[in-house]
C-alpha cells in the first residue's frame, strides 16, 4: 500500500479558497451561503469557514467549519467565531460524512475511533 502524499498550500489567500471549495463540495447546504476563511491562531493547519453577513463580518450562532487543507478533512463545530476555543471546539466536532450515516465512506478521511456510531436521525 502506498503512502498517501499532500500538497502542503503556504499561500493565505490559497488556503482560504480551498477551505472554502472543500465545505461548499461536502456540505451542499453551505453553496449558496456567503463564507469566509480565516485562520485558526495558534493551529496553522487548520482553517475556520463561517457564515459572513453583508458587512463582511462573521455571523454568531449557528455552525463552524474547521477545515485541514493538508487531509482535506472538514469538521462541523460550533462555537463563537470570534472567541473559537479550538479544543472544546475539536471535541464538539463531527465530520461531514458522518451526519447520516453509520460507517465511513471508502475515501473519508477521518476513521471511526471505537465506540463511535453515528445513526441516521428518524423522520416522524
Amino acid at each position: 500500500m502506498e503512502k498517501a502524499t499532500y500538497h502542503v498550500i503556504t499561500d493565505p489567500a490559497e488556503l482560504a479558497n480551498t477551505a472554502i471549495a472543500l465545505v461548499r463540495e461536502q456540505a451542499p447546504e453551505t453553496r449558496l451561503l456567503p463564507i469566509a476563511a480565516r485562520p485558526v491562531a495558534d493551529h496553522p493547519e487548520y482553517q475556520q469557514v463561517n457564515r459572513i453577513g453583508r458587512d463582511g463580518v462573521a455571523l454568531k450562532g449557528g455552525w463552524t467549519f474547521l477545515v485541514n487543507t493538508t487531509t482535506r478533512t472538514v469538521l462541523r463545530t460550533v462555537g463563537d467565531p470570534d472567541e473559537l476555543d479550538f479544543e472544546t471546539a475539536m471535541r464538539r466536532a463531527m465530520p461531514i460524512w458522518a451526519r447520516f450515516t453509520r460507517t465511513a465512506p471508502q475515501s473519508s478521511t477521518m476513521p471511526l475511533s471505537q465506540g463511535d456510531s453515528y445513526v441516521r436521525p428518524q423522520r416522524r
